[in-house]
């Protein structure tokens, strides 16, 4: 109906979405740089980071086209900033990543002679110390790394701890008599023995020390049950 409207629609939709990206970076960015590193969803900012380096990429076309009003200028601006954090990402993903505990920052902190808090650290702070290359990041991508891979083992025994407690069984008449069986008991006797089978695969994981007090209580307990559940089949 107004084709001269839509003609300008179109003409500034590239700087209505240059605003965007650059309010939503104004947004994140006192929260990135100057907030503690524990309330950072590293992956979230990953993402970010990544959408708005690509939308910024290809604005600059436009804006070159256009050097007039200080598009071009702003674009290249945020730019910059946004490929600025990119340096930081590997570092807060692995300072974010799940598992981590006290004892690891704790070793952190000792090797790089620094106290490595993300409850404490801002970005910011990471650039000041230099932290997010050369040995200081592969000092804190490998204790991160252990932290990750002991987290699965408590994972694992979680889960085995869990579905030993959904374990059940019932009881039913034997024949004619008063007396009661268990009902399927080669079947639970078989859940038993498999979830005795998956702790006792762990043992040998050189991941599970922290949680080898855990494993040996499970592997007790298990072997407990299978042994009483064996002993009411056989009277």
């Amino acid at each position: 109906m107004f084709p001269a409207l839509e003609v300008v629609r179109k003409d500034l939709a590239p700087l209505r979405l240059l605003w965007d990206v650059s309010a939503q970076y104004a947004t994140q960015r006192g929260a990135w740089w100057g907030g503690k590193l524990n309330a950072i969803n590293s992956e979230r900012m990953q993402e970010s980071v990544h959408t708005w380096g690509k939308v910024l990429a290809q604005l600059k076309k436009v804006t070159d086209a256009h050097p007039e009003g200080g598009a071009g200028e702003l674009r290249r601006k945020v730019a910059e900033e946004v490929e600025s954090i990119r340096e930081y990402l590997p570092i807060i993903a692995s300072l974010r990543t799940r598992g981590l505990e006290k004892r690891h920052f704790q070793e952190m902190s000792r090797k790089l002679g620094i106290n490595i808090d993300p409850a404490q650290l801002t970005l910011k702070e990471l650039q000041t110390h230099n932290l997010a290359q050369g040995r200081a990041l592969e000092a804190i991508k490998g204790v991160s790394e252990v932290a990750s891979k002991e987290n699965s083992i408590k994972l694992a025994v979680d889960g085995i701890e869990k579905e030993v407690r959904e374990i059940g069984f019932a009881t039913v008449p034997y024949k004619d008599t008063k007396v009661k069986i268990i009902k399927s008991a080669e079947v639970v006797l078989q859940r038993f023995e498999d979830c005795l089978v998956k702790i006792q695969s762990l043992k040998g994981n050189p991941f599970a020390k922290p949680q080898a007090e855990r494993i040996a209580k499970n592997e007790r307990e298990l072997k407990v049950l299978q042994g009483n559940f064996e002993g009411w089949e056989q009277v």
